[in-house]
């Protein structure tokens, strides 16, 4: 099971062992396939406090790490990060062996692996997920038929709250019953 980013990893990880994919089954939830439209798609309205926290987060981990290790990343370049593709451009492509943003984005983004998928995989998506948009999923022609694709109106990024459940009382969380049973099923 992955979430979010971890999603993308393990969608792209089964469509690079297709048959071979150590599981049975597997589910994603909120993944952004396509990681260059999600990286713009977090420049936008409220998703731009989300994204300031989550670079100021990462820059400040950065430089804790990087501070008494001079040439593995430009500290200073690294403080003037605001959004993922200049983190991307200047952090994660340099050390991990990318030419760029761009070139980290194409080559790790899930989408393009999806139709190599041999196992069932479920694949949960809400429509108003503020960090992505539906561009994200792959189109009919791209998923094969062991990929269950549900798009839920609302569950904004992995929320998926839904009424009450225990007496009224307590909210009804309920992707966490949706995986377990697709997963036993498979």
């Amino acid at each position: 099971v992955g979430y979010s980013l971890g999603g993308n990893v393990l969608l792209k990880w089964l469509g690079e062992h297709g048959d071979d994919a150590l599981v049975d089954a597997a589910a994603v939830v909120c993944t952004p396939m396509q990681l260059n439209v999600c990286a713009d798609r977090m420049e936008q309205g409220f998703s731009r406090v989300y994204l300031w926290q989550l670079v100021r987060s990462l820059r400040a981990k950065v430089q804790r790490k990087f501070a008494h290790k001079p040439g593995f990343v430009d500290l200073t370049r690294v403080a003037r990060c605001r959004g993922f593709w200049s983190f991307d451009e200047h952090v994660t492509a340099p050390l991990h062996g990318f030419t760029s943003a761009a070139d980290y984005y194409q080559r790790s983004s899930a989408r393009q692996y999806i139709r190599y998928i041999t196992r069932p995989t479920l694949v949960v998506h809400a429509a108003d997920d503020p960090f992505m948009t539906n561009d994200v999923l792959p189109s009919s022609h791209e998923k094969p038929a062991n990929i269950t694709l549900q798009v839920s109106e609302s569950g904004g990024h992995v929320g998926f709250v839904e009424g009450t459940g225990v007496f009224g009382l307590l909210p009804n969380y309920w992707l966490d019953n949706r995986i377990s049973d697709f997963i036993v099923e498979h």
